[in-house]
């Protein structure tokens, strides 16, 4: 006899390619949060698949499948996680076309539960994306990354129409920034919005900038159509010591190259790469070396790489959503244009103690894992009431 599907679960679904994000959250969810949290990880590279079960087991949890590349699986397998199992780790290795056919089973085999979607709309799938569309009451929150949908032409069902109408019907949308909380408020003004940060209880403040006179341009390789232009900004200072991150992110691999290629021509600078990811202390270690840090990214993006960079005390450049949060939330941070009236290399690196250990104080409060875990859970149990 088939048993009824529980739908008194919460699910919370990750693409979990971003592994050095993905982690972290579900471990924080776990830790701090009163709900009772169920993860569906949905994964591309097989190397990941190792990280998830070691989380999951860290975390006491042995109930867990890895679902491979046989699509004739996939039903037996959401059935088990709907009916019995805690965790559901989907690794893919079928064709780009198939994946959202398969994803988009998964969606309709929870129909009725409760969905907490986390990330870009191409994390949730084409088939993600129809399933909210056309069941009759989906019940889910979405947390935004950083896209916010636009609707085009009403009468055609373009991809952007698709997004911005089934990501609307969501129960509650999570702002992960002030400056995000404003656009999806313009977007969706009928919508229950919020803005609540991620739960952070990384330990930023073991160590302080080296004061080295070193810069970090980020926030990964996903950033490089930024990083020319901040070159073009600083190539009238002679010297400068810059490290780029490219230490994860989509691009390929001849994008990455045609990048390096072109920082050839930027001789008076000591141009090195980031390329290697590694565990969040050694990040943190990485980061003391700078005293630095310029994002030149208009959208949401980085944001754990910012809040660990006001925690070092680092002099930090943005522009976009990502300068427009940090000055909402007041922290002293410069917005890159003001580098275009700078004439000597010191004019980048002079920060006042004040300032410094004004924003580490923030940053401190700001990030109290406590409090965002008791908000986190407020929010959930409002949005499924």
């Amino acid at each position: 006899m088939e048993l009824k599907k529980d739908k008194t679960k919460l699910y919370h679904y990750f693409h979990g390619d971003n592994d050095h994000l993905v982690l972290n959250f579900i471990k924080t969810f776990c830790k701090y949060t009163t709900t009772c949290n169920y993860f569906l990880v949905y994964i591309t590279k097989p190397e990941l698949r190792l990280k998830y079960e070691e989380l999951f087991r860290e975390l006491c949890v042995n109930d867990f499948y890895i679902w491979g590349d046989s699509r004739n699986t996939i039903i037996d397998y959401a059935r088990c996680l709907i009916y019995n199992l805690k965790n559901y780790i989907h690794f893919d290795k079928t064709k780009y076309h198939l994946k959202d056919v398969a994803r988009e089973k998964v969606f309709i085999l929870l129909e009725g539960c409760k969905l907490v979607l986390h990330g870009e709309p191409g994390f949730i799938g084409m088939g993600g994306l129809h399933f909210l569309l056309k069941t009759p009451n989906p019940n889910f929150l979405w947390v935004c990354w950083g896209y916010i949908p636009k609707i085009e032409d009403e009468e055609k069902m373009s991809y952007a129409n698709l997004i911005y109408k089934a990501l609307g019907r969501a129960n509650t949308i999570v702002a992960l920034t002030n400056a995000d909380l404003r656009n999806l408020k313009q977007t969706y003004p009928k919508s229950n919005i919020v803005f609540r940060p991620y739960i952070d209880d990384n330990n930023y403040f073991v160590c302080k900038s080296r004061m080295t006179n070193k810069i970090l341009i980020g926030n990964s390789s996903n950033s490089i159509y930024s990083y020319d232009w901040i070159l073009e900004i600083l190539n009238g200072f002679d010297g400068l010591d810059i490290t780029f991150m490219l230490n994860y992110g989509v691009k390929t691999k001849k994008d990455v190259q045609a990048f390096k290629t072109r920082c050839r021509n930027y001789k008076p600078f000591n141009i090195t790469f980031w390329e290697n990811k590694v565990p969040i202390d050694d990040y943190i270690k990485v980061l003391s070396n700078y005293n630095v840090y310029i994002c030149a990214v208009e959208r949401q993006t980085g944001l754990g790489a910012i809040y660990a960079c006001l925690a070092l005390g680092h002099k930090i450049y943005l522009t976009g959503v990502n300068y427009e949060h940090c000055v909402s939330l007041g922290f002293t941070v410069y917005h890159i244009d003001e580098l275009k009236n700078m004439s000597a290399n010191d004019d980048i690196f002079m920060y006042s103690d004040t300032i410094r250990e004004n924003n580490r104080k923030r940053i401190k409060e700001f990030l109290d894992p406590q409090i965002a875990g008791t908000e986190w859970s407020k929010i959930i149990d409002e949005s499924f009431k």
